[in-house]
């Protein structure tokens, strides 16, 4: 029997990840924006990071995807450095083309996570596409 390695390839695809706010979206000045993508049928895996100075959204605090999912159960990790949000340790969760931080109050709830003047995140998210 004769084996042979055939490793999955899977091309990724470099996209622009912007920080904003879910009512106003406001001007960020950003100064890192870095994120790849990939797609495996229906399953998309997201990467990369955003830092800012300055952030002049309000509500939500959000990151935009490269592609809305269909769902919005999603598994991801957010990792934050340079600053502290209000709620806490946030989570992410999808809403339309964005992922929005979230900090959990329960073990049932969460509570948004306001726009953050300045930061940098570093996040991971998979999730399903029609």
């Amino acid at each position: 029997i004769e084996v042979r390695e055939s490793p999955l390839t899977v091309p990724t695809t470099a996209y622009t990840p912007v920080y904003s706010g879910a009512t106003t979206p406001g001007i960020t000045t950003h100064t890192i924006q870095t994120g790849s993508w990939i797609q495996i049928g229906p399953l998309v895996v997201v990467w990369g990071q955003v830092a800012w100075t300055a952030a002049t959204g309000t509500g939500n605090a959000q990151i935009s995807l490269p592609s809305t999912p269909t769902v919005t159960s999603t598994l991801g990790n957010v990792r934050t450095s340079a600053v502290t949000f209000a709620a806490g340790a946030p989570e992410i969760l999808t809403v339309g083309a964005f992922v929005q931080l979230r900090s959990p109050t329960t073990n049932a709830a969460t509570t948004p996570v306001a726009v953050e003047a300045a930061g940098d995140l570093f996040f991971a998210i998979a999730y399903l596409i029609a």
